[in-house]
Formats: structure tokens, sequence, C-alpha cells
């Protein structure tokens, strides 16, 4: 970073950025920790916690100075290509920092990345997203008012074409990952993604789901079963009433007629090839998951939990013969065997 020369002309500055800057909510916060500090600490450590704690503000205020300084370098316009991914490494670092994060979007930076996406889909930039909405719920709440969730939804549906076609699965597991990070416990986003979006019902997602469709991406099939998993289970933090009318509505037909039948089908075709289990492992995975739920339960049908213990089954008896087979996987799928067997009621299944 040490290189990088910023473009500071003043007609091109970040709002706020002239003169000193004001006291952001990092810095309020820090002075008071501070404070606090200096008063319940006494002799030669308070000294010491006070000088570090000094340190950590100005650090912190340095912070945010790179980052308005890098959004700067975004918005100056002969900027070359090399700087703009600079800066935008330099704003993903600064973001991881909450305080940090909080502030950038107070002065419009979440803002003006959203904006430049919307134009241009830049994968580096994508990151920041994913890195400031982690455990972030004013973050989160931002993103959405941003329509951030609609413009990744457009991503992950292959709706925008890059220069180098290659490139377009590392722009779906980006986006997927933003979504994951937004998502998290935060029920306006679950709202927005499976209501208004109904992304259940997204055919671009069995696309991305179906073995036989499924792009070959190391790290794209993961999050979305990640994806899928807090999603599934997502609404046991909403309210008992809504949870469900979001169940009945939403889940109940994609979960019977589209999700489960596909998952199934994944693994029965992953068990007929040694080099495929670990693809199978990890459907089952995703399989069992939604069976477990008791939330999930009583809108699972009789046909597909039927279907989904027969293919645990038959994943037992097939993990069980493979070389690198994890004994602890066997007893988990044979523990939840026994359990589906006694939430179903399917016990002439198991015989």
């Amino acid at each position: 970073m040490n290189g990088l020369q910023y473009k500071t002309d003043d007609k091109e500055k970040v709002a706020a950025t002239n003169g000193e800057l004001q006291p952001s909510d990092l810095e309020k916060n820090l002075i008071n920790e501070m404070t606090q500090a200096k008063n319940e600490a006494m002799g030669r450590d308070a000294d010491e916690l006070w000088k570090k704690q000094q340190q950590q503000m100005i650090d912190l205020g340095d912070r945010l100075k790179q980052c308005k300084i890098a959004l700067n370098t975004l918005q100056y316009k002969e900027s070359t290509v090399e700087e703009r991914i600079q800066a935008i490494d330099l704003i993903q670092f600064h973001v991881e920092d909450n305080y940090v994060a909080n502030d950038f979007v107070k002065i419009g930076g979440l803002a003006y990345i959203i904006e430049v996406l919307k134009e241009q889909p830049i994968l580096q930039a994508i990151p920041i997203i994913t890195t400031s909405a982690i455990e972030n719920e004013y973050i989160q709440n931002e993103l959405l008012n941003l329509g951030a969730i609609k413009l990744f939804l457009n991503f992950f549906e292959g709706n925008v074409k890059l220069e180098d076609p290659k490139k377009e699965n590392d722009l779906k597991y980006l986006s997927t990952s933003a979504i994951v990070s937004m998502l998290c416990t935060n029920n306006k986003i679950y709202e927005e993604l499976v209501e208004k979006q109904r992304f259940f019902e997204n055919d671009a997602l069995y696309t991305l789901l179906h073995a036989k469709t499924a792009p070959e991406h190391p790290k794209l099939k993961n999050k979305l079963h990640f994806l899928m998993d807090c999603l599934i289970s997502h609404p046991e933090n909403l309210q008992e009433e809504r949870q469900k009318y979001t169940i009945n509505h939403y889940l109940k037909k994609p979960l019977n007629d589209k999700l489960i039948p596909l998952l199934l089908e994944n693994v029965n075709a992953a068990l007929q090839d040694k080099k495929q289990i670990e693809k199978a492992r990890s459907n089952v995975e995703l399989l069992t998951s939604i069976a477990m739920l008791n939330q999930i339960q009583p809108c699972i049908t009789a046909k597909s939990s039927k279907a989904i213990l027969s293919t645990i089954l038959s994943s037992i008896v097939t993990l069980k013969k493979a070389t690198d087979c994890d004994a602890d996987d066997v007893e988990d799928y044979t523990e939840i065997a026994s359990e589906l067997v006694n939430d179903y009621g399917l016990a002439s299944i198991k015989e």
C-alpha cells in the first residue's frame, strides 16, 4: 500500500474531508472507553492502558481517513485501474472493524460502492459488502435499503454478462457470499429474500444445485448449501404465527416439489460413483438438516420423508464400503435415520 498515491483534488474530494475530521462515532466511543478505563484503573497500569487506547483511537481514526482517501480515488476519473483495485482492497481491509464500517456508511461510502456495482459488477468490490455486513445489523439494514438484495440476486441469476465469461461463476459465488453475510439472523433480509423475491422458487438456484448442470466451481456449491441451510433454519427466528405462515406459504411447496427431489437425485447419482462420495455426503447433510428441523417437519409430505429416509439408509450402506469413509459420518447418519423413523413414524422402511 505504501507506493499508492491517492488523488486529493479539491473538486473530487468526498464530502466532509476538507479541514480536520469531525469526531466520528468510533472516535467518540473510544474516547468514552479511554476515559472509563482511566477512571477505573490505577497507577502505572492505568497510564499504559491510557497510552495504548490513545494509540488505538489514532489508528482507527487514521483508518477512516484512509477509507475516505480510497473512496476519493474511486471517484476520481483519472485514477488508473491498478489504483482503483488498491483502493478497493484498502477499504475492504479497514471495514472489517465495525466502527469503521459504520462510519463508512455515514460518509456515503457503502452507497457509492453499490452504485458502482450497479453500473459494472467489479468482482473485487463485492467483498467490501460481505466483510462489512457480517454480524452487523446496522449495515445489513442499510444494504437492504440500498437495494443490495435485488442487485446480488441479479448477479446470482446470471443476468449480467462479464467481459471474461470464465469469471461469471466467481460473480455468482461472491454474490452468494454477500447474501449470506447480509442474511445472518436478520428477519428483514430473510423476508425480502424468501417472501418478496421468492428465492425458493428461483430457477437459477436449482440449476446451480443440480449435479448435472451445476458449474465446476471450488466454492460455489458449498456456499449455496450453506445459504440454503441458513434459509431453511431461519424460521426459528420468527415469531410462531409468522413462522407457520412463512413455512406454509413460501417453503412447503418448493421444498417438496423442487428442493428435496433435486437433492435426492444428486445423492442417488453420486452414490453410483465412488469418486462422488463427497458430493453425496454434502447433499445428504443438507437433506438431513431439512428433515430434522422441528419447524420444517410438519410441512414435509409423507412421500418426501420416506424418500429422505430411504436415501439416508442407502448412503449409510455406501459410506461403510467407501475406503475414505469417516466412521463418525456413518454413526451420525445412523442416529439421524433412527430419529427420522421416530419423528415420521416410518418403522417399516427401516426394517
